[in-house]
């Protein structure tokens, strides 16, 4: 890798590529601002994080009781931080692209069809936006790890049962004695 292509972290001290480290806003001494990469790769700066959580848990504590105050007191800053326009940012997309596929789509989920609120949807692996669906049906991808293959046996499963088939008479409920 060329030296604009990668860089070394001073905590594992590999040489890893510049997408492995996290951007944070400086400002010069002359007060303009200015972005550039962290010195700690993403992996030792997560890591370094979980350490200081479980050692010190009242940071934990004070995130929790900051993020649920601003919810209650403050909706813009909760709405920036946590909200819509903090997905979006994160997926890449704008509200013109998010309206034109809530258009497209008719407002309808894009697995079942049905008219009910509908959530972002995002591959986990690539933070790549996937589409408008129910909070069921992202639960339901979310619960299978979105993993293609398993969908596939799951279809099968669903297309061909293993018992025989059952008549008419016996796929209703009996009505039983009384006790």
């Amino acid at each position: 890798m060329s030296d604009d292509q990668s860089k070394t972290c001073t905590r594992c001290l590999e040489e890893k590529p510049i997408s492995s480290f996290y951007t944070e806003k400086r400002r010069r001494s002359d007060g303009t601002p200015y972005r550039r990469r962290r010195t700690v790769c993403i992996a030792c700066y997560s890591a370094r994080r979980r350490e200081r959580l479980a050692a010190n848990p009242e940071l934990r504590r004070r995130h929790n009781a900051r993020y649920h105050w601003i919810k209650a007191n403050d909706p813009t800053r909760y709405a920036l931080y946590w909200g819509l326009p903090a997905k979006l940012r994160k997926y890449g997309i704008d509200e013109a692209f998010l309206e034109a596929h809530r258009r497209d789509i008719g407002g309808l989920c894009r697995i079942c069809r049905r008219d009910l609120p509908l959530v972002l949807d995002h591959d986990h692996k690539t933070n790549r936006f996937r589409g408008l669906v129910c909070a069921g049906c992202n639960s339901k991808l979310g619960g299978v790890a979105d993993s293609v293959e398993w969908l596939e046996r799951a279809i099968a499963h669903l297309l061909n049962p293993v018992g025989p088939p059952v008549r008419r008479s016996r796929r209703t409920w009996r009505r039983l004695p009384p006790l």
